[in-house]
């Protein structure tokens, strides 16, 4: 008997109602999500019906669309609860017209990930009272919260520094300029506002934090890097039964964020809140991409080959390596009415990779200079004869298989009516190896395995241990961003939403000149790697079972089978099935559940 609930309030049902369903199985298409399902059917106008919906037949009960707005349901079929979802109210016509979705997160995660709530932290203290050790101040506990994120040792995110390209990234001290009176003249540049221009999470590896002493001593504005447990958890909510990164070696796995709602080109303090309202409070929403949260969700499911199901009311992700490892569970052998049909699925190419390399290739007569790491080329000596004179060499970088350009020349400036020389090294990332692609057979299809991710790299960058720190230059290695190009010219790239999505991963202590700061790394930790090929890379780690799968031929069958409740209710989709002597993954299923009966499923199965 078929019964359907409204808010635990069972409705009452037409003797002739039929509910057409149709399920498929998100491993085998490029979502990785549940397919949304929508079930359309009426009941019929009782007083017990119209008063669960709130009378829609009487024009004084409506208030704006609120009788038509989703609730919680469920469908049963004897004893057994086959579906979960929401229920809304389309239309009522002497009949009620309703529909059912099964899968209702999918809706709210069209919208773009500044758009939901990934909570907030919020700091005791006056924000009118500017002291960095007073407890009554709110600096004093934004200090306290900041520079223990540099350790790893909160459980949601992190920071830690990553350089910004500019347009004169080529650091140098001195700057020539000409005032309105078409005099020259010389600015020198400041720690504070290099910092800020350079530097995401600019960190000070001399104190050990992400405060510049001086006067006043000011902060490194904070760009908080999320862990994917953390953000996925929040998208998907609370009916996240378990997810593989959950797993330690995900722990690290990072997404840094760019961009601040409230940047502020003078402070170095961000703040969601009202400027001296207390208390000061960040919203992490404030922070997030213009990256629509379903694409980050198949983005992310794509890069680790793991799909994610909805089962019984509740979601569970699943790495597709771990499915192909699990035995058949369920034997429809007997269940099968007259002959399946069978097809074939030729086998396809799986295109991976991330979806903007950027590789390099020198011409044949270049001369390059091959070194282990960047560090290698960063302690690499040159000769300038005299203040004319330039530098410049092709440098390979087998560790990170890195292209760049170091060079090196004298910026002349205007000290006491005297001309100065400075002297400027820079590093230019020209690109990756080229990576040899695989033959393509003629005619074959490609299954997408790609991931929308606009990688980072590593780069030797200018460091700071306090706002006096002008004489020397010493250069660290961190990751780079490149920011988008506005098109609005009168925003500059800080003011823009990216629509980039990235990936860092937390390495640990790193030491440069006897100092230790937080590193992070594009390539990979002593955990995981997210480099694609490799014997710890993503395919060999991840996607070996699932792309085996998909590049060799496989048995297709159709056919018609006898299902009970209690069969359509066990299976996850994703599960196994056993038909006469061969094992199958489910692809699709379709049937009509009637008052009184369940009508025979058509259902397309994909060999293991």
């Amino acid at each position: 008997m078929l019964k359907i609930f409204k808010q635990n309030k069972r409705l009452t049902l037409s003797p002739n109602i039929q509910i057409g369903v149709v399920i498929e199985n998100p491993m085998m298409v490029d979502e990785r999500l549940p397919v949304p399902y929508t079930l359309s059917f009426e009941i019929p106008d009782t007083p017990e019906n119209l008063r669960e919906f709130g009378y829609p037949d009487r024009f004084g009960a409506h208030e704006g669309n609120k009788l038509f707005m989703a609730s919680e349901s469920r469908i049963e079929f004897g004893p057994i609860s086959i579906f979960h979802g929401t229920l809304s109210l389309v239309e009522y016509d002497q009949t009620l017209k309703l529909t059912f979705k099964g899968v209702d997160f999918n809706e709210s995660l069209k919208k773009a990930m500044f758009g939901k709530d990934f909570g907030e932290v919020i700091f005791d203290g006056s924000t009118s009272l500017f002291d960095w050790e007073d407890p009554a101040s709110y600096y004093y506990h934004y200090k306290n919260w900041m520079n223990p994120l540099a350790y790893n040792t909160h459980p949601d995110y992190v920071a830690a520094p990553i350089h910004i390209k500019t347009n004169n990234s080529a650091f140098r001290w001195f700057y020539n300029r000409t005032d309105a009176r078409d005099q020259e003249y010389t600015r020198k540049t400041t720690v504070y506002r290099e910092m800020k221009s350079q530097y995401l999470n600019c960190f000070n590896p001399g104190d050990q934090s992400f405060l510049f002493p001086g006067r006043p001593t000011f902060a490194a504005p904070i760009f908080p890097l999320f862990r994917l447990k953390y953000l996925i958890n929040k998208l998907v909510g609370d009916k996240l039964e378990n997810s593989p990164f959950d797993a330690t070696e995900m722990h690290d796995v990072l997404v840094p964020t760019f961009y601040f709602k409230y940047w502020d080109e003078v402070e170095t303090v961000l703040l969601s809140s009202p400027w001296r309202v207390d208390p000061g409070y960040l919203k992490f929403e404030d922070y997030m991409p213009n990256f629509p949260a379903n694409t980050f969700l198949k983005t992310i499911l794509n890069l680790f080959c793991m799909t994610l199901t909805a089962h019984k009311g509740n979601f569970v992700i699943t790495s597709n390596k771990d499915i192909f490892a699990r035995p058949v569970k369920h034997n429809w052998s007997k269940k099968l009415i007259g002959n399946a049909i069978p097809t074939s699925i030729e086998g396809q190419m799986y295109d991976y990779g991330f979806s903007d390399p950027n590789y390099y290739k020198p011409d044949e007569e270049q001369i390059i200079k091959t070194v282990a790491t960047l560090e290698a080329m960063r302690d690499a000596t040159f000769n300038l004869a005299d203040n004319d004179d330039s530098y410049s060499e092709l440098f390979y970088i087998t560790e990170t298989e890195q292209y760049f350009v170091k060079s090196a020349f004298y910026s002349s400036y205007l000290s006491a009516g005297n001309t100065q020389y400075e002297l400027v090294v820079d590093y230019e990332f020209k690109g990756y190896k080229e990576v040899t692609p695989k033959e393509e057979v003629a005619d074959q299809d490609k299954f997408n395995a790609k991931a929308d991710i606009k990688q980072l790299y590593l780069q030797p960058a200018i460091y700071w241990t306090g706002q006096e720190d002008t004489e020397n230059k010493k250069f660290w290695i961190v990751p780079r961003w490149d920011p988008q190009t506005p098109t609005d010219t009168k925003k500059t790239a800080r003011q823009i939403r990216p629509t980039d999505l990235s990936l860092l991963l937390y390495v640990g202590a790193k030491t440069v000149n006897g100092k230790n700061y937080p590193f992070l790394s594009p390539y990979k930790n002593d955990a995981i790697s997210l480099k694609w090929d490799g014997n710890d890379g993503l395919i060999t780690r991840y996607h070996q079972d699932f792309k085996s799968w998909i590049e060799k031929p496989r048995l297709k069958v159709k056919g018609s089978f006898l299902l009970s409740a209690l069969d359509l209710n066990n299976p996850t989709i994703t599960d196994k099935v056993h038909v006469n002597g061969r094992n199958f993954f489910i692809e699709r299923i379709e049937y009509t559940i009637q008052h009184d009966r369940i009508d025979p499923a058509n259902v397309e199965l994909v060999e293991v």
